[in-house]
């Protein structure tokens, strides 16, 4: 089987009908023969139906059912033992014998390599049967939360609301995706259920720097309370929990929240301390607390490499704040000598760039970032963000936006996921995070414009440009609305989907390093 360019484009145009695809060909020869790849038919595995307790070998049927091609097939059986092959597959597997009861004559299996199924002969009519006591198997869901699984075996799907006690579930491999109250969607993950055992689908006891934040603020394993102004947390997204860890200490004192339990926090104190005129702000953390995290911020004149401190009595924790003049900037961040990762963003006066940072299941960085208000220049924002400042819940904000941007990363739609809190912000500009406003017009233009959304991401852009002038991404979002490709030059975006209406731009490390995995202008290696 061979791939080929114009095969490809056709696929490619069909599964991204929403997105513009920009295509060049060159040469002589065109694309239809351009050959990409050559692959291998899949291989096909032994399967082996084995009868036991029918003498002489009996007579009878095979039906097997794939998932990919659901039409029925049959095959005689060949004696005790009937040996055939399949393709890789989810099978339903039936063997019927004239005559004679099998026990569990079906079969639901999932075909990678070679298989053996058994089936015995049923016990025959009044004979003893020995009951085996079922093992339980329990799954814990905090109140607050709702799992839906589908096993992978059967491919049946349920939706177990949580009520903080055990609930039986059998024993089994399940796809998992974990809801809160609103239906947004927190995580989806493996979870194998072993007979016998209790597994709690929110249990972040064991890990290292959730402990070391709930230590602070109290809670469970069924949420934390950060504050009396938000109520618990039941999110376990070491991201949202660090957005409003960091967030706290930054906005502390804009508003009537309650930033009481953020005053005791061994942090950079945003709120008595000089912070700046323009600082980054980095808040991170890890599992292993002998990394070491160096950071380096580069602009005009560059800050050097300094190592992010763990602050006192917070394991796995790493802080570091860093002023600049109001200005592009590039911070890379470098985890125990390994390779670097870059991050293109912007400072600006009297406002606190802040990035999270934590490692997916791979090693690899995640990394949010946010442009909030401070306590020390709350008479500037109490004049031009008046009505935001004084009636907002920033603790409830920061939140949403962890959220939002955690979706944005993952490519799920947001307006399916987030509550309608953050689209009615987002609308009346009563966000005081330009980079939330900012992601929800790159959502619009992700999710297809029609006229409406074109005049909603218009108005984005709009109030982008007269709250935030310095934030580059208006004039990205603003060509997007006009259906305008190419053209824009000067500043890099925030947002690594902004590139697609540039024509020309610096780079401040080479093109060939870029991260597409990334939501962000973000590099992979290619810095010192």
């Amino acid at each position: 089987m061979i791939v080929r360019f114009d095969t490809l484009r056709g696929f490619v145009r069909e599964r991204m009908s929403l997105q513009r695809i920009y295509i060049n060909v060159a040469g002589a020869d065109g694309e239809t023969d351009a050959i990409l790849k050559r692959l291998n038919p899949a291989p096909t595995s032994n399967c082996v139906v084995r009868i036991s307790g029918i003498d002489p070998a009996p007579a009878g049927t095979i039906f097997t059912t794939g998932r990919r091609n659901p039409s029925r097939s049959e095959l005689k059986i060949a004696g005790p033992t009937t040996t055939f092959q399949l393709k890789p597959d989810r099978y339903r597997i039936q063997v019927e014998v004239p005559d004679v009861e099998l026990q569990n004559d079906v079969r639901d299996v999932i075909v990678f390599d070679d298989t053996e199924l058994v089936f015995n002969r049923a016990d025959p009519a009044g004979a003893a049967k020995l009951e085996l006591p079922e093992v339980a198997s329990e799954i814990v869901i905090p109140k607050d939360l709702t799992v839906e699984l589908q096993d992978w075996a059967t491919g049946d799907r349920k939706t177990v609301e949580g009520a903080g006690t055990a609930t039986s579930l059998p024993r089994g491999s399940y796809r998992a995706i974990v809801r809160d109250l609103n239906r947004q969607v927190l995580r989806s993950d493996n979870l194998i259920v072993e007979a016998g055992t209790s597994t709690d689908v929110d249990d972040w006891s064991g890990s290292l720097p959730h402990a070391s934040i709930a230590e602070r603020f109290g809670g469970s394993s069924g949420g934390i309370v950060f504050s009396d102004s938000m109520g618990p947390v039941s999110d376990p997204d070491l991201n949202v929990w660090l957005a409003i860890l960091g967030g706290g200490r930054i906005t502390a004192g804009l508003t009537g929240a309650d930033y009481t339990k953020f005053a005791q926090l061994p942090l950079f104190d945003f709120l008595h301390d000089n912070p700046g005129g323009a600082p980054v702000y980095l808040l991170a953390a890890f599992e292993d607390p002998s990394c070491v995290l160096e950071v380096k911020v580069s602009a005009k004149t560059e800050s050097g490499w300094k190592e992010a401190r763990q602050p006192e009595r917070m394991l796995g924790i790493r802080e570091l704040l860093v002023d600049t003049e109001g200005q592009e900037v590039l911070v890379s961040l470098r985890l125990s000598g390994g390779a670097t990762t870059s991050i293109a963003t912007k400072t600006y006066r009297a406002l606190a760039t802040f990035l999270t940072m934590t490692l997916d299941a791979n090693g690899s960085p995640v990394i949010s970032q946010f442009v909030l208000p401070m306590h020390r220049y709350r008479e500037y924002y109490r004049s031009f963000f008046a009505p935001p400042v004084s009636a907002r819940n920033l603790l409830q904000g920061l939140k949403m936006s962890a959220e939002a941007q955690r979706a944005y990363r993952h490519r799920r739609d947001l307006r399916k996921v987030l509550p309608d809190a953050f689209w009615q912000d987002v609308r009346g500009a009563e966000w005081l995070d330009p980079v939330a406003t900012a992601l929800a017009g790159y959502e619009l233009v992700r999710r297809g414009l029609n006229d409406d959304r074109r005049r909603l991401l218009r108005t984005l852009a709009q109030k982008l440009l007269f709250y935030f002038p310095e934030f580059p991404d208006h004039r990205h979002l603003h060509a997007m609305s006009e259906v305008q490709v190419g053209g824009i030059r000067g500043a890099l975006p925030i947002f690594l989907d902004g590139l697609r209406v540039m024509e020309a731009h610096d780079w401040p490390l080479p093109e060939s390093y870029l991260d597409y995995g990334s939501p962000w202008m973000a590099w992979k290696g290619g810095g010192s």
